[in-house]
């Protein structure tokens, strides 16, 4: 009899000690939905990186080898149905890195190739793509090298390209979408909780606008 547990999840991803990132808000999400959530994060940082500071600490791979080695030992790893690592490459942004320079071909070679969605800000969209991004056509020609190396969709998650204050995200799978919004850090946290009722009952508010 196989021991997988239906809807299981265990979920790479990072997380935040204030605020919905990562684990913390797929967490909830997929709870809502009956599902049991395992988690392990990769990085743990006090806040979502609009702040002006950040703290926290980052797994390497023998850490992440640690904790599934337990999971192995206790023959638990195989009880997941699925397995949840959207690819949010937290390496750095405005120009600075978070993790040890070393970890970008791995990232490119090894991590990108084997995700469905990746969602990089402008300046981790750079590194993996070794090109500079200056305006919406670069922006777009940076995503389809993403695709082309086998995600189905990628999501800028930020970048410098918006005016008056505004942060413009782009979007690239089939379709290409762009979207802006006027955020402070604060206003940029997820309202989790209080869309409980949108994550049991989603509607469609936005539609995508083709790009040509």
């Amino acid at each position: 009899m196989s021991s997988i547990k239906q809807n299981h999840v265990l979920s790479i991803q990072s997380t935040v000690v204030c605020g919905y990132v990562g684990n913390k808000c797929a967490s909830f999400a997929l709870q809502v939905h009956g599902f049991d959530f395992s988690p392990i994060n990769s990085v743990q940082l006090s806040n979502h990186t609009g702040y002006k500071f950040i703290k926290g600490q980052v797994l390497d791979a023998d850490d992440v080898d640690c904790l599934y080695e337990g999971l192995k030992q206790n023959n638990i790893h195989n009880q997941f149905s699925h397995l949840l690592t959207v690819c949010d490459p937290v390496m750095g942004d405005n120009g600075k890195l978070y993790v040890p320079e070393d970890l970008l071909p791995v990232y490119k070679d090894v991590i990108i190739p084997k995700a469905d969605i990746v969602t990089p800000n402008q300046f981790e969209a750079e590194l993996l793509t070794d090109m500079k991004i200056s305006n919406e056509a670069d922006a777009l020609l940076a995503m389809q090298r993403l695709l082309d190396k086998g995600p189905r969709t990628v999501v800028l998650s930020s970048t410098n390209l918006g005016s008056n204050g505004k942060l413009v995200a782009l979007a690239c799978s089939v379709k290409k979408v762009a979207g802006s919004e006027t955020p402070t850090p604060a206003q940029m946290e997820l309202r989790l909780m209080q869309s409980k009722a949108d994550i049991e009952n989603p509607k469609i508010n936005f539609t995508a606008q083709k790009i040509s």
